[in-house]
C-alpha cells in the first residue's frame, strides 16, 4: 500500500516521470502500486505535453517489443478517468 494515499476522493496529485509510468504499466512493485492507485482514483496522476511525448517515444522502442505499445498509446490520458 502506498503511504500517504487517501481512501475515497483523490486528494494526492502526482506528476510521475516516464520511467515510473512505464515501470508501473509493465512490471510489479511500487510504480505499479502508483498506477493502480490512480486507476482506483485514490490519487490523481498528472502529466505534461513534454512527459506524454517522451512516454510515446520511449514505449515504442525496441526495448519493449512485447508490450503492446499501441494499446498504451491509445488509452494514454492523464489524469486517469473511467
Amino acid at each position: 500500500m502506498l503511504r500517504g494515499v487517501s481512501d475515497g476522493n483523490a486528494s494526492v496529485w502526482i506528476v510521475a516521470d516516464t520511467n515510473t509510468v512505464i515501470s508501473g504499466l509493465l512490471w510489479s512493485g511500487p510504480p505499479q502500486q502508483l498506477i493502480n492507485a490512480a486507476r482506483a482514483k485514490r490519487i490523481t496522476l498528472y502529466s505534461s505535453v513534454a512527459l506524454t511525448a517522451e512516454f510515446a517515444e520511449v514505449i515504442v522502442r525496441d526495448l519493449f517489443p512485447a508490450t503492446g505499445a499501441s494499446t498504451y498509446l491509445m488509452v494514454l490520458r492523464f489524469p486517469f478517468s473511467a
